[in-house]
């Protein structure tokens, strides 16, 4: 009786190194947002100000990769499950979920803000608008729509460069209101499409 052939395991595709990077990326945002991290101050400048930026930068740049409506549409869904899942989760937890009506559970368990800046307030709800109940996943919202949207960032490659220069080089499109609170806030459209424009490099 001949022994089987043992089973040969090809090299794995998955670039390692991203893997790392983003797991010590999200570590460093765990210790910035643990209240009793000792250490937090320590992180502030330079974690504070890059993780989000790192974690935008990265999911345009594998969005950017062969991009295509279908991939967009699966990226938007996939994302979406956990988004839900946890805003339905800690929504039990939310002090005032007791006395809101179900279009005010709908608005905060979506995240509805105004979109893009401060004032536009899409259908006129302003009394509405509100937040993820898990205040982090303002972040994924702003991913699955940006994923949503990256073939007409992609199209759209001239005007969305100006954007780009404009929040890096300038203040006129920061608003004294946290980006979490605004929609697709312009200085995370921008981040997000540099890693589309940079998908074109192969690392």
């Amino acid at each position: 009786m001949t022994p089987q052939n043992p089973t040969i395991l090809l090299p794995s595709s998955r670039e390692h190194w991203i893997d790392i990077s983003r797991f010590l990326a999200a570590c460093l945002i765990v210790c910035v947002h643990a209240p009793a991290f000792s250490f937090a101050s320590l992180f502030q400048l330079p974690v504070f100000n890059g993780r989000v930026a790192f974690f935008l930068i990265l999911a345009g740049y594998f969005m950017g990769r062969n991009n295509s409506w279908k991939k967009a549409f699966k990226r938007g869904y996939t994302l979406l499950i956990p988004f839900l899942f946890w805003n339905v989760v800690i929504s039990f937890l939310h002090p005032g979920i007791m006395n809101m009506e179900l279009p005010e559970y709908l608005c905060n368990l979506v995240g509805f803000r105004s979109l893009f800046t401060p004032d536009f307030i899409p259908f006129s709800i302003n009394e509405l608008t509100g937040e993820p109940f898990s205040p982090p996943t303002w972040f994924l919202r702003d991913i699955i729509l940006c994923s949503l949207i990256s073939p007409i960032l992609l199209k759209l490659k001239y005007p969305v460069f100006v954007l780009i220069l404009i929040c890096f080089s300038t203040d006129w499109l920061q608003y004294p209101v946290p980006s979490n609170k605004i929609t697709l806030a312009p200085f995370t459209v921008s981040l997000f499409s540099l890693g589309l424009f940079l998908s074109s490099i192969k690392l």
